[in-house]
């Protein structure tokens, strides 16, 4: 059974107080429950709807695993790399499937209680999307993200992420 503990990104907070985000003091690592409950409070105190894709940006390529992987082979080793990181570092998992010739690339967080906060959903996509490109000198973008929540904020993360996104897929 995998540890109950993620670590806290210095630059995930410090940039969430530039954005003017009131949080608590946060050091160290969380629960998986007190992660997702650090974002939902994050999320209810901005009306900014691009906040979390604005992080994931902020942050990407900043941690260990990010520069590891950037130096991996191929992506596929890459995306391994990050996910080998995540099972050694927290309940995460990255699942990088072929599916009739098309790869997918899926974030569980197997201790997870209730439904990921969207704002992490959006700065964890927006953060390895932009670690893909620039990995690839951008010859690798997403055809599509599909997301398991309602359908919101359409526009935005279509213009973010350039391709079409799919709401209440079934993960």
């Amino acid at each position: 059974m995998a540890r109950d503990t993620i670590p806290i990104s210095d630059g995930v907070v410090e940039h969430l107080r530039r954005a003017g985000v009131p949080l608590p003091p946060i050091a160290g690592e969380l629960t998986t429950d007190a992660f997702f409950e650090l974002w939902r409070t994050v999320a209810a105190a901005t009306d900014r709807a691009d906040l979390g894709l604005s992080t994931g940006l902020a942050v990407f390529g900043r941690s260990v695993a990010a520069k590891a992987a950037l130096h991996a082979p191929t992506l596929g080793d890459a995306l391994r790399t990050l996910g080998r990181y995540k099972r050694l570092t927290c309940p995460e998992d990255v699942v990088v499937d072929l599916r009739d010739g098309e790869p997918s690339v899926r974030f569980d967080w197997i201790l997870a209680t209730g439904e990921v906060p969207a704002i992490l959903v959006d700065a964890v996509f927006a953060s390895h999307v932009a670690l893909v490109a620039r990995a690839t000198a951008g010859k690798v973008a997403p055809i599509r993200i599909e997301l398991a929540r309602k359908r919101r904020h359409a526009q935005l993360l279509r213009d973010h992420f350039r391709c079409p996104i799919v709401f209440a897929a079934q993960r």
